[in-house]
């Protein structure tokens, strides 16, 4: 609840960021505490993750002498501006911002202390999350309503005014998570008692489906293809015996067509005030008219990536070092602060070594992604690894885009699909 309240923002925020990692370094020393052989092995793997990325900025904090430095790719053009000014001769780190990059290592606290205490949580404590996930789903979404129709109480009112962007800095990122809400209800819905109930199943769709108002009312684009892809997922994996044996289409016809309705027409009648949204959804030009800076940006991303590619610039720096590739017919009063797209920014500020550990997780998720054609049972092993790699694969889609990883709080739901996923636990189920 605390990274959901000061974790929606990828900038640094001195406040919300200092007390989101105290707390963190705190459940870190719980969670060391209390963990019993068995939760250490379950942690293992993920802790490990986490290091090794931490290794990697620490390492790309160490003083390098002048003559090292100065042969790393990309620094050549630093170099001579040093040697204009009388500087050439210091020792310095590899990363081009070192102060960027220990803020991006202090920012795994937060993942590090969500990957120890999802290993020691029991059933209860996994029905717990599950629920406060739900619950923060549902506050999201009413204050991205309450935003649309007041324009007022964001949290971050920078650049989101005529849009619902919850708790979160980027629409985008609000949009994401109500698509993972939705693999959220359906997995729940899957674990709850006498679930084949028709009351029951009209809850669950009647909560998904309205779900789509408010990711309409993000205007995000991105978002909506994922909550769509969450849809035909969820159903796919955790209703399809339901709705082709015990209830039938026929029954559920009904029901699921009038709830459409509804939620398209609440959609409708909060954006008519607010024409932002429709043009944000709908429109491939900005409202300067120029393209889209994401692609028209595309040719000086891949030159960054070039430039400092195998050993990268250094995490947490793309915004100081993309300035320099950046073209001045592209320059808004806004700053492009992120690559928006994960891939290129992780190879732009970790070159090979980091996008190394990206694949090995690749890898892992898709071994795991078998689980997906298990038959339906109300395991709360396979139910919740189900939903933990779907969870991931949106994450993953989110992140071809955009930064959702970015921030704490979708980072460490990130972690938590990764406990989910790996299957370890008990089989009692969660009722």
């Amino acid at each position: 609840m605390i990274c959901f309240l000061f974790g929606g923002n990828s900038r640094f925020q001195l406040l919300a960021d200092l007390v989101l990692r105290l707390v963190s370094i705190l459940a870190i020393g719980y969670a060391l505490v209390r963990m019993t052989p068995g939760d250490r092995r379950r942690a293992r793997p993920f802790a490990w993750a986490i290091l090794a990325f931490g290794a990697l900025m620490a390492a790309q904090l160490i003083p390098l002498p002048p003559s090292l430095w100065n042969a790393m790719p990309g620094h050549g053009f630093y170099r001579d501006a040093l040697t204009t000014v009388g500087l050439a001769d210091g020792w310095r780190s590899w990363s081009m911002s070192p102060d960027l990059t220990l803020n991006s290592l202090f920012a795994l606290f937060p993942l590090l202390a969500a990957a120890l205490l999802f290993a020691v949580l029991d059933n209860d404590g996994r029905r717990w999350v599950l629920n406060t996930l739900l619950a923060c789903l549902a506050i999201g979404a009413l204050l991205g309503m309450l935003q649309l129709v007041s324009g007022s109480y964001y949290v971050y009112p920078h650049n989101n005014e005529g849009t619902g962007v919850g708790f979160f800095a980027n629409r985008n990122h609000q949009a994401l998570f109500l698509a993972i809400g939705i693999i959220l209800i359906f997995g729940r819905w899957q674990l709850a008692e006498h679930r084949s109930a028709l009351p029951r199943v009209a809850a669950m769709l009647g909560a998904v489906l309205l779900l789509f108002p408010v990711l309409i009312v993000t205007g995000s684009r991105a978002g909506l293809v994922a909550g769509l892809i969450a849809f035909t997922a969820g159903g796919a994996v955790f209703a399809r015996s339901l709705i082709v044996g015990q209830i039938g289409w026929k029954r559920l016809a009904i029901p699921v067509a009038g709830l459409t309705v509804a939620g398209l027409a609440l959609a409708v009648g909060a954006m008519s005030s607010r024409q932002v949204v429709l043009q944000r959804l709908f429109e491939t030009r900005s409202t300067i008219g120029t393209t889209e800076l994401r692609t028209a940006n595309l040719p000086a991303l891949i030159e960054t990536t070039k430039t400092f590619f195998p050993l990268g610039a250094g995490f947490g720096t793309f915004d100081a070092v993309f300035r320099r590739f950046e073209s001045n017919a592209l320059l808004r009063p806004t700053y492009f602060n992120h690559a928006h797209s994960e891939p290129i920014e992780i190879l732009i500020e970790g070159g090979l070594p980091a996008a190394l550990l990206m694949i090995g997780l690749l890898v892992w998720v898709a071994r795991r992604s078998s689980v997906l054609v298990s038959p339906p049972k109300r395991s709360s092993i396979i139910v919740l690894s189900q939903v933990g790699v779907l969870g991931l694969i949106l994450l993953m889609l989110g992140s071809l885009v955009d930064y959702p990883l970015r921030t704490p709080f979708l980072g460490v739901l990130a972690v938590l699909f990764l406990t989910w996923a790996s299957g370890e636990r008990d089989e009692a189920g969660i009722a």
